[in-house]
């Protein structure tokens, strides 16, 4: 019996000999996580926007890529990262929960304490990876607010109010087992990139951390309240 990954390595073959004009590199080997993967794709960027879709995830249309153009032509060249919307679904995919996406006037203040921008709708622009670096292994979670991090300190991104991506609830960052990971590793990227004043979400995660010591129905419980709580500011 063939074990799950051959058969989806025979079912991107098969894909790929169809539609070899749209893939131009693709490559299957171990890594060390997403974010490994991510950079192992960076030297095969040909363009001058790239962005970076969960296997999950989908583009809302077939004219999405058209509709974003339109944006990023006319988008300064002083501007490295554009965005825009996600809509989220439930994991039947039959009922909307939400969507996320907001001007930076209104996202700045909540990014730089946590929360962040709906990354499956980024467009990075290709060159930052040869100034900023490329994506930082050592997280496992939060890698890409690192690295937005890192450019968006010092630049301004360009919102585009259209939906980009569809994709269900869920993924590793909201997930209540791996929350105090992901703060940690939020933590440590404020630390890194030098932002200050983020005592209140040392707070949350430092609760969050002694309902895990207490019990663990009460971590759940307590992941749930802030990851609510997040969502109400990422809307």
């Amino acid at each position: 019996m063939e074990i799950p990954r051959i058969q989806l390595l025979k079912s991107l073959r098969k894909y790929a000999s169809h539609v070899s004009s749209r893939i131009s590199h693709w490559i299957s080997e171990p890594d060390k996580g997403v974010y490994d993967a991510w950079n192992k794709a960076l030297p095969h960027i040909k363009g001058d926007w790239v962005c970076f879709l969960g296997s999950d995830d989908f583009y809302v249309s077939n004219d999405t890529f058209e509709k974003a153009v339109e944006h990023l032509i006319t988008t300064p060249t002083k501007t490295k990262i554009a965005y825009g919307k996600i809509i989220v679904f439930d994991q039947s995919l039959d009922n909307i929960l939400y969507t996320r996406g907001c001007p930076w006037t209104t996202a700045k203040k909540s990014f730089f304490k946590g929360v962040m921008i709906p990354h499956p709708a980024v467009f990075h622009r290709a060159e930052i990876f040869k100034t900023y670096g490329s994506f930082d292994i050592n997280y496992r979670i939060a890698g890409d607010y690192e690295m937005l991090m890192r450019i968006l300190k010092d630049t301004i991104p360009e919102y585009m109010d259209i939906p980009i991506v569809m994709m269900q609830f869920g993924g590793a960052s909201s997930k209540p087992e791996t929350l105090i990971q992901s703060g940690d590793e939020i933590i440590s990227a404020f630390k890194k990139n030098n932002i200050q004043n983020t005592e209140g979400f040392s707070l949350k995660l430092r609760i969050l951390k002694f309902g895990s010591f207490l019990s663990p129905k009460l971590t759940a419980s307590t992941s749930r309240f802030i990851w609510d709580a997040k969502l109400k500011r990422m809307r």
